[in-house]
């Protein structure tokens, strides 16, 4: 059996350390679990490249991700755009980054006619994911502490 270093040990000879994002305790609760998450991003060095003592990492700690640990919608709702009965587009805000959402107005299939969702996507760079990507990784004195 091949010896296992630990991760700590690995990562700073092979992996540039960028983001380091704290979930709530709550964040997989609805997989009966709560353990407590972090998530780490790496990229990994170039042939020859080396990481720098210097380097900053963007640490974040999330109090929003959507939902609390009652499982209650905790997003930042806007309508974007609405079409009464037709159409409607709604933007879920977060701490980690926003969803836009598109409804249709149904009356098919169930006992009360309302809006039934049909498709969602991420708004790129919006959140701590878009404050990582166009902030920190421009200019990280910027969001020194």
């Amino acid at each position: 059996m091949p010896h296992r270093r630990p991760l700590y040990a690995i990562l700073p000879s092979n992996g540039n350390r960028t983001p380091v994002i704290s979930l709530p305790q709550h964040t997989f609760r609805n997989f009966e679990t709560g353990v407590k998450t972090n998530i780490i991003l790496l990229r990994r060095l170039a042939e020859g490249e080396a990481v720098k003592d210097d380097d900053m990492i963007f640490m974040a700690i999330v109090e929003n991700i959507g939902y609390d640990h009652n499982a209650r919608d905790t997003y930042k709702h806007k309508i974007e755009k609405e079409v009464a009965g037709k159409e409607r587009v709604e933007l879920l805000s977060s701490d980690l980054f926003d969803y836009r959402v598109w409804h249709q107005w149904s009356r098919n299939g169930t006992k009360k006619p309302g809006w039934t969702e049909y498709r969602r996507e991420i708004v790129p760079d919006t959140g701590l994911a878009g404050t990582w990507n166009n902030q920190f990784r421009n200019d990280p004195q910027s969001l020194r502490v």
